[in-house]
């Protein structure tokens, strides 16, 4: 017997299945499918559905209906939280000029803002061709702190105030995992290399309250709706303002202001010794996720990070940069602490997401892995590598051998493709 809770009819419904099959009528009972017909095959077992005494009929007359959008990796969080800062994108911004003039803008407009916070400037696109620096940005405010983000969110601006606030001068030391930007007499110049030197100065930021974030969050999936993903996947909880965003997340869900079912990377911190989740393998974090979330939100994997961006010349090569000789980009964790992490991750039976641009990152990675199937085999694992950009030959084969998944950052190629060739 067919359970109905709702019909939807006179649809152009395209399966997308292996036949490419269209059809005119869906039947759903508690949000599954259960069933998609034809117009003679609908009169044919019409009779023999069984229908809820209050079901939902939809006509559709002649609209289209496709299978919803799985988006396995994206940073809605971050998304969101850009949407009421300065749009310092080349969309909007042909040169410096326009992003000073813009964040000026900002800065008359609301006064009480405690700091001027920017997004996805591409110097790369700039009429400069270089990045803003403390003294552009101190052109619209000495006294106001300033922070604009790169494009690929590995890096940053941050004007004087924000770095004094920061308590970050000359005799600043690089920190493991990224670096400052320095003139030629070693001062500071604002520019901040990977989140291990962004958060330095990130961290002085004040945080939206949980119910603003919620809020934002709603806002943000109505564009993701709109685009027609259903399904999304926030590759890295914590990322961005640390454990609060999983409260936010789930206040998200359980209110229903975010209506897309949601798969969750927790942030490998989060997993470790003095994270709120260092206690939960993954069937026990799982479990809890769906509980908090009724339902809409699951476990996808721990994250972790091997190395930066090409873009902002920190991904990890083994030959050096072709605009930059003298630069491979940084491992962010050593081999021994990827192999540890990633070991105690696969004993708890964790899927294990690592970003890995630079093909020596990507190495280090399979490296990782490998020992931990080895000493610890396991079916079905699926580790994966993020954006996998500059894997060699060798290094696809030898996943294929140890089924670590390629998640491939295919828009790269379209938006990227010709600059990753021609510059980097």
């Amino acid at each position: 017997m067919v359970m109905v809770d709702m019909l939807l009819k006179n649809a152009t419904i395209l399966t997308l299945d292996e036949k490419g099959k269209r059809a005119d009528f869906l039947t759903s009972y508690k949000g599954k499918i259960t069933g998609v017909w034809n117009k003679d095959e609908f009169e044919d077992v019409q009779n023999s559905l069984s229908f809820e005494h209050n079901y939902k009929e939809y006509d559709f007359k002649g609209k289209t209906l496709i299978p919803g959008f799985v988006d396995t990796h994206n940073h809605i969080l971050m998304y969101a939280i850009n949407k009421v800062q300065v749009d310092c994108s080349a969309n909007k911004n042909k040169n410096f000029t326009d992003i000073l003039s813009n964040l000026k803008k900002f800065h008359d407009d609301n006064p009480n803002e405690e700091w001027i916070l920017g997004f996805g400037y591409d110097d790369t696109l700039l009429e400069e061709n270089r990045h803003p620096t403390r003294e552009d940005l101190d052109k619209v405010s000495k006294e106001r702190p300033i922070f604009i983000k790169h494009i690929s969110n590995h890096l940053a601006v941050a004007n004087s105030a924000a770095l004094e606030i920061a308590k970050l001068n000359a005799t600043t030391q690089d920190p493991e995992g990224g670096y400052f930007g320095r003139d030629d007499q070693n001062n500071l110049n604002g520019v901040l290399y990977e989140p291990a030197v962004m958060d330095l100065v990130f961290t002085h930021v004040p945080i939206p309250s949980k119910e603003d974030l919620i809020e934002l969050l709603g806002k943000a999936s109505q564009d993701y709706i709109a685009q027609g993903i259903t399904t999304n996947t926030d590759a890295g909880i914590s990322f961005l303002i640390g454990p609060k965003e999983y409260d936010a997340q789930i206040g998200a869900l359980k209110e229903k202001v975010n209506p897309m079912r949601t798969r969750f990377m927790i942030m490998g911190d989060l997993l470790l010794e003095g994270g709120i989740f260092e206690c939960y393998n993954a069937e026990e974090l799982n479990k809890k996720i769906l509980k908090d979330s009724n339902g809409m939100a699951k476990l996808d994997s721990a994250k972790l990070f091997q190395d930066g961006s090409i873009q902002a010349l920190t991904g990890a090569l083994r030959i050096p940069y072709h605009c930059e000789n003298d630069l491979v980009g940084d491992l962010i964790f050593s081999q021994k602490a990827l192999d540890d992490m990633v070991l105690n991750f696969h004993n708890r039976g964790f899927r294990i997401a690592t970003h890995g641009n630079g093909d020596r990152a990507i190495g280090s990675i399979i490296e990782a892995y490998k020992k931990a199937i080895d000493s610890s085999p396991r079916q079905d694992h699926r580790h994966r590598i993020e954006h996998v950009q500059t894997a060699t030959k060798e290094d696809l084969l030898t996943m294929k051998e140890y089924d670590i998944a390629a998640s491939f950052f295919i828009n790269h190629v379209y938006y990227w493709g010709d600059r990753h060739k021609n510059i980097f």
